[in-house]
């Protein structure tokens, strides 16, 4: 426990530091200006992602009880694991590395590590397919209703082809087991080759049980694992009334699904970089591209980012305090 309390300790450190530079880097005048200017709309849309997160955690719930005969973790204490989950994701560059341990961590005291293990990939999983799938609708419904010159076609059916290749490896994996895999063309590499022959070695059998683990959601029980798919995508889909909050705020009408176009072209940009510390960048390129795309005037794109960054904010902090709160 005590070893647990000194990583949640880090977690909590490395989170309120993310969370102050948010703070600089946006500005206390800035946040009160747009909060000022949006007036009561941030209570729909900071209310919008308590459903969002509902619709996570139901998701990582339904995995866990597929790997776990006995529910040992209640619905509300694995939301509050959600949610520090996904603020230490946004704390973090290549957020998986900070989030996931973290939940793991978290959950191992009621399913034990190897299956705690097994339903943090299967959801990570869940995520990046649930992804995969918004990101192909929204290239889709760009091609179809959106003219578009030669070179935005070209490039939007790349954009297609490479998610339906990721979503099929991603598929895959989950339906032939993933860590053996990974630990496998990680041990190609020149440097980490002894190092990674050495961990298989030593936690072979881990390993084996986690893969059992993860096949046994798609292959014994594809109502659960497809139904699990399916929320994370309405979750995604639904995020996206944020925009339309936003739009509707600042007197701009704007169609849902525009909305949905935006959100996805996006979160796509944020995701290609996924290095960059707090999307630092990106997400306003993105709204400005992707207005621009619609035919869109870009004029509310920073306005816009700077307000979804208050809410992240928001439940940043929510997240962060939750780590230490049992």
């Amino acid at each position: 426990m005590h070893n647990k309390s000194k990583i949640q300790n880090l977690f909590l450190l490395i989170g309120t530091i993310a969370f102050a530079l948010m703070i600089y880097k946006i500005g206390i005048g800035t946040i009160t200006d747009n909060l000022l200017k949006i007036e009561w709309w941030i209570i729909p849309i900071l209310c919008l992602w308590i459903l969002v997160y509902l619709l996570n955690t139901l998701s990582g719930l339904l995995i866990i009880n597929n790997l776990e005969d006995l529910r040992r973790i209640g619905f509300f204490q694995l939301y509050k694991i959600t949610l520090s989950t996904f603020a230490i994701n946004t704390a973090t560059p290549m957020g998986l590395i900070g989030g996931e341990p973290y939940k793991i961590i978290e959950l191992s005291p009621y399913l034990g590590s190897n299956k705690a293990t097994s339903s943090v990939i299967l959801f990570s999983a869940m995520h990046f397919l649930a992804h995969f799938i918004f990101w192909m609708l929204s290239i889709t419904l760009t091609l179809v209703i959106i003219p578009l010159d030669l070179t935005w076609k070209i490039a939007l059916s790349i954009s297609f082809i490479i998610c339906l290749l990721l979503f099929k490896l991603t598929l895959k994996g989950c339906k032939k087991g993933i860590i053996n895999s990974i630990f496998k063309s990680i041990k190609r590499l020149p440097l980490l080759e002894h190092i990674v022959t050495k961990f298989i070695e030593k936690n072979k059998n881990n390993i084996q049980i986690i893969d059992t683990q993860i096949r046994g959601l798609q292959n014994n029980n594809p109502k659960i694992f497809y139904g699990t798919l399916m929320i994370e995508l309405v979750a995604r889909i639904i995020s996206c009334a944020e925009l339309y909050f936003l739009f509707t705020a600042y007197q701009t009408p704007i169609n849902f699904i525009y909305c949905i176009l935006i959100m996805a072209f996006t979160s796509l940009l944020a995701n290609i970089l996924f290095f960059m510390p707090l999307q630092i960048g990106t997400r306003e390129a993105g709204f400005i591209l992707s207005m621009k795309l619609l035919g869109l005037s870009p004029t509310l794109a920073i306005t816009i980012s700077i307000v979804t960054r208050i809410r992240e904010l928001f439940w940043m902090i929510i997240g962060i305090i939750l780590i230490k709160i049992k």
